[in-house]
């Protein structure tokens, strides 16, 4: 919430001394104008029963359209989850915060949304209902859908290649993307669930090729500032 206000007031959320450059009590009216507007947008747009839906629609897809571009265009919050479905040429994208859906909904509106050369519809998926509490819970204490592996170079016996990581960590859940930093001895799995890669981080630690390896919750690139903030924070 603090991540969402801080953007609401054109500060970079990223800031280890965000909470000391404004007062604690705008932070908080912050939050509150903050939800009264996404709740506006959430109700104008798809009725009163729409309110605190987290679920946008994407629609016009191009057909070759993969859910890693997707994700390098969505922006504003943590997803919970992203659902593609191909042979209808939609997605479905419920972010964790419903203002955070409310924000990438008018983001989108206001700005149109590219993906494969091809203009989007955006629209509001079907009610994602509330949150989890132990998702809930797992991302307050830094869960998100991306794990980071490091130390590979101290594992001299196990040669790590891509294929080797997706085979790995794909009985976990649907892979989104994986970016493979050979010369850091590092990567990211990200999954298209949030709830996978919960079970990934505790469930690789079965698996005795990785015992060595440094585990932890990476950044979703889907919770960075929208472009728009980022041009306004840099004037």
């Amino acid at each position: 919430q603090q991540h969402n206000a801080a953007q609401y007031l054109g500060l970079n959320p990223n800031s280890e001394n965000m909470m000391n450059q404004v007062d604690k009590d705008l932070i908080s009216s912050a939050l509150v104008q903050q939800s009264n507007a996404a709740a506006v947008i959430a109700t104008t747009a798809g009725g009163s029963s729409n309110l605190g839906n987290r679920t946008i629609y994407l629609g016009n897809l191009h057909p070759d359209s993969t859910i890693e571009e997707i994700c390098n265009v969505v922006r504003g919050g943590i997803l919970q989850n992203v659902r593609l479905i191909s042979e209808r040429h939609v997605c479905f994208i419920t972010f964790i915060d419903p203002v955070s859906a409310a924000q990438f909904y008018a983001m989108s509106a206001l700005h149109g949304l590219i993906i494969h050369n091809r203009k989007i519809k955006v629209g509001w998926g079907k009610h994602s209902g509330t949150l989890n509490n132990n998702i809930s819970l797992a991302v307050g204490n830094g869960a998100s859908r991306n794990i980071y592996i490091g130390g590979l170079d101290k594992i001299e016996d196990i040669h790590f290649t891509k294929d080797k990581l997706k085979n790995d960590f794909s009985v976990f859940g649907e892979i989104e993307q994986i970016n493979f930093f050979e010369e850091r001895h590092c990567c990211f799995v990200n999954f298209t669930n949030i709830a996978n890669a919960i079970k990934a981080i505790d469930g690789i630690k079965n698996n005795t090729d990785y015992a060595r390896c440094k585990i932890n919750f990476g950044k979703d690139r889907c919770g960075n500032m929208p472009r728009q903030f980022s041009l306004n924070n840099s004037n």
